[in-house]
């Protein structure tokens, strides 16, 4: 997970795998694992989806 400048996340938060919090972000609930979240409240802004590229 990153959690970016600034950004607040309450006591007993959990921040999940892969997670992303914006730059001065509050969090006030739980992320799930693989989203985007931002603002004050923080919310989702994108679910994260990863790719790998082709084996050939």
């Amino acid at each position: 997970a990153w959690v970016c400048a600034d950004a607040f996340v309450g006591p007993g938060r959990r921040v999940g795998e892969g997670a992303i919090v914006g730059a001065a972000a509050v969090v006030v609930s739980d992320v799930p694992d693989w989203q985007i979240v931002a603002g004050n409240p923080a919310q989702l802004i994108k679910q994260r989806v990863l790719r790998y590229p082709e084996e050939e």
